[in-house]
């Protein structure tokens, strides 16, 4: 029995013990049979019940005053039942006993350990690398109560982690029955929006709410806030002071681009504002001619900020806005080409 399983109370572990001997004698089809334990003798004791009926109907099972069973002087009637004393010795040799009880002790100390530790789910705790190998590697967890599995799928691009080192995490999921039973990650958005409920106090404090996070693991998180009452300079806030905020947040993300927007109703002005770090002045915002394009003009020079990740962000943009139409990013210069054959612009957007 490992260490942690030695802590179960005796109290706990006897009654597990009597569980089991009644299970298996009641599966092995012995009848019904009562074990209890004596404190004072500090030992076990059995009955086997017997019902006790007017009639029965196999006579070979009856028991007369004659059987030799009544015999026995610790042999006791309860209510409408015989108690009859059985040998535990003989019972305890049964090869299903211990068995059953190392199962049973297991499956009592997985349900106490599940219920103890899942109220972590959900959560960031620190952890500090036990092993390290190529696909996940295993972290002490709560002061080396417990083991936590970190898998490489849910790495944040750029984790190397080393022996002994000290990192924070989300426990992703507790598991009852697994060989790995606590499941971190780094990587989840969940993990994001952790570290900013611990940086941004307004955010825990539901001042101001996270409306969505658009995300490029390990690249950029744009993230969409806004105000349940009036917040003068709501970035400002969620950025901090210098920038502290959202450096500590960076820090730990393993310098993944971290972008505050404050949300809007209104999808052409939110398109304007997620374009950031291009500022309104930079950007013109026109309808095509068949109405299935917004095409998006901006200086030349910042047209790569744009298309971050060969336009992967863009995707996320068009999907959160969820626009009917496609985003279309051009500079100035390649509209003069478009306006020289023909009107491409329908209306122009803002």
């Amino acid at each position: 029995m490992s260490n942690e399983q030695k802590k179960i109370p005796e109290s706990k572990i006897i009654e597990i013990f009597i569980s089991t001997i009644q299970k298996v004698w009641e599966q092995n089809s012995y009848g019904e049979l009562k074990v209890h334990f004596d404190p004072l003798k500090n030992q076990l004791g059995a009955y086997r019940i017997y019902q006790i009926v007017e009639q029965v109907r196999d006579p070979s099972r009856e028991i007369t005053s004659s059987n030799k069973l009544l015999q026995n002087k610790q042999a006791k009637i309860q209510r409408n039942c015989l108690l009859l004393p059985v040998n535990l010795k003989e019972i305890i040799n049964c090869k299903e006993i211990l068995p059953s009880f190392r199962k049973a002790l297991q499956k009592y100390y997985q349900t106490e350990w599940y219920q103890t530790f899942l109220p972590w789910q959900g959560k960031i705790v620190e952890g500090t690398f036990r092993e390290v190998h190529s696909q996940h590697c295993l972290v002490d967890l709560l002061d080396q109560k417990k083991i936590g599995y970190w898998e490489k799928n849910e790495w944040l691009p750029g984790d190397i982690p080393q022996l002994n080192q000290s990192r924070r995490f989300l426990v992703k999921e507790v598991k009852q029955a697994d060989s790995h039973s606590i499941i971190l990650t780094r990587r989840d958005e969940k993990f994001l929006r952790k570290l900013l409920e611990i940086e941004i106090p307004e955010v825990a404090q539901k001042k101001i709410v996270i409306q969505t996070i658009l995300r490029l693991p390990g690249e950029i998180s744009k993230v969409i806030v806004r105000s349940l009452e009036p917040i003068p300079n709501l970035l400002g806030v969620c950025i901090g002071k210098g920038g502290g905020r959202v450096q500590n947040i960076v820090q730990e993300m393993n310098s993944e681009r971290i972008e505050f927007v404050e949300w809007q109703e209104n999808k052409d002005k939110m398109l304007v504002k997620l374009l950031a770090p291009l500022s309104e002045k930079e950007i013109s915002i026109y309808q095509s001619p068949n109405y299935k394009n917004k095409i998006v003009i901006v200086p030349a020079s910042k047209k790569s900020l744009v298309l971050t990740s060969k336009g992967k962000l863009l995707r996320l943009i068009e999907n959160y806005l969820d626009l009917p139409v496609k985003i279309q990013i051009r500079t100035s210069e390649e509209m003069n080409q478009v306006r020289k054959n023909k009107t491409f612009f329908k209306e122009k957007l803002n």
